[in-house]
Order: structure tokens, then C-alpha cells, then sequence
């Protein structure tokens, strides 16, 4: 068996990033992750990525992924309760349980799937821009979002672009967690002709 504590916010800032309803349903839930590197939980839509590192303890190497449903339901409300922590414990044969503050239990099977590589898209290298590179704003707000949950400021979070690949998305107050967003590949955004200035220069 291995544990795991995750807060509410966590659990938050996972399910923002995670597609509610995906072809790919392995993506829906959230991924648990042990190796060298400590614990690892993640949540991708194929778009933006989040992870979030829980204890940096190393471990065996496991992949569990943890089912959207089980999370929704310790996931809590309100700002008061985004510190609150929920115990995972997941058996070797797949069963999952949470355990939130209250002693409610919660208990579900991992999802039979294989969770995407995110060590291929996470950038190595935050370098200056080579190309110019367009992005969605949604993703940007979503990825915003989820790390204020688990704690950055606002004037924190800082994106440094990598040309056409992957940007990286981190906060110093959250040193354990990092996002990543996908570019556009192409964009037809153009301005419109409304907005395109005029010989006379405008009103006067």
C-alpha cells in the first residue's frame, strides 16, 4: 500500500486542469506518480498540465490514476476548506481510499489506463523565444486559477515562453508545483476591420 496526503486545494487545482468528459477517460482523473523524485500528482487535458509535487521523498516507481468521480467528492467547497487535508491510501490491487478531515470515507478503483508522458512536454529549458507562439486564453485563466488554489499570488505567476514548444507556467510561493501550456499550432486571429486605423487618424 502507499500513501499520500493531498489538500482540497490540491484536489481543486487537479480537477481544473482534467477534461470532465474525454475520449482519452484515462485523462478525466488525476495521476499519483512515485519515483526518484518523490510523489507526483498530475492531471492533463492534453492542452495544459499541471503538476503538483506532494513529498519529495523518493519511492518505488508507481502510476496510479486516481477516478474524476472520487476526487469531486472530497474536493470541498469554499476557501476555508482549501487547506484541509484528505489521506489517499492506494492498495496494490487498485482500490483507492480518501479520507477527508471529517472521517468520511471514500472509496473507488484506479482507473485501468495509461496516463500520457508528461516528462516528454515539460520543458527543460525556459529559453527566450525563438518564434513567436500563440496561446489560448482559457488555458492561461485555467492554469492561473489552479495555482492560485494551491497557493500562489496573483503577481506571482509567471510564464516563460519556449518559442512554439511547450511554455512553462510556475509561482515561486508554490516551488513544488508547475504548469504547462500547450501553443497553438495555427491561429487566424487577425484584427478586425473595425479596428484597423484610419487615414484621418481617428476623432477629434
Amino acid at each position: 500500500m502507499s500513501s499520500l496526503t493531498l489538500t482540497r486545494g490540491t484536489i481543486r487545482a487537479l480537477l481544473a486542469i482534467a477534461p470532465t468528459v474525454d475520449v482519452r477517460y484515462y485523462m478525466e482523473g488525476a495521476h499519483v506518480r512515485t519515483d526518484a523524485r518523490g510523489t507526483i500528482v498530475e492531471a492533463t487535458d492534453g492542452h495544459a498540465m499541471l503538476r503538483v509535487r506532494v513529498d519529495p521523498r523518493p519511492a518505488p516507481v508507481t502510476s496510479t490514476i486516481v477516478p474524476r468521480a472520487l476526487l469531486e467528492g472530497a474536493a470541498g467547497k469554499g476557501k476555508r476548506t482549501l487547506t484541509d487535508a484528505v489521506q489517499v491510501d492506494i492498495q496494490s490491487d487498485g482500490t483507492i481510499t480518501l479520507t477527508e478531515p471529517d472521517g468520511t470515507v471514500r472509496t473507488g478503483k484506479a482507473v485501468d489506463g495509461r496516463f500520457p508522458d508528461t516528462d516528454r512536454v515539460t520543458p527543460l529549458l525556459a529559453s527566450t523565444p525563438i518564434e513567436a507562439a500563440q496561446f489560448n486564453p482559457a488555458l492561461l485563466a485555467r492554469v492561473h486559477a489552479a495555482l492560485q488554489l494551491l497557493g500562489a499570488d496573483e503577481g506571482d505567476i509567471q510564464m516563460r515562453q519556449h518559442g512554439a514548444k511547450p511554455s512553462l507556467v510556475t509561482a515561486a510561493a508554490v516551488p513544488d508545483a508547475l504548469a504547462v501550456i500547450m501553443p497553438w499550432r495555427q491561429s487566424d486571429a487577425v484584427l478586425p476591420s473595425w479596428a484597423t486605423p484610419t487615414e484621418t487618424g481617428g476623432a477629434r
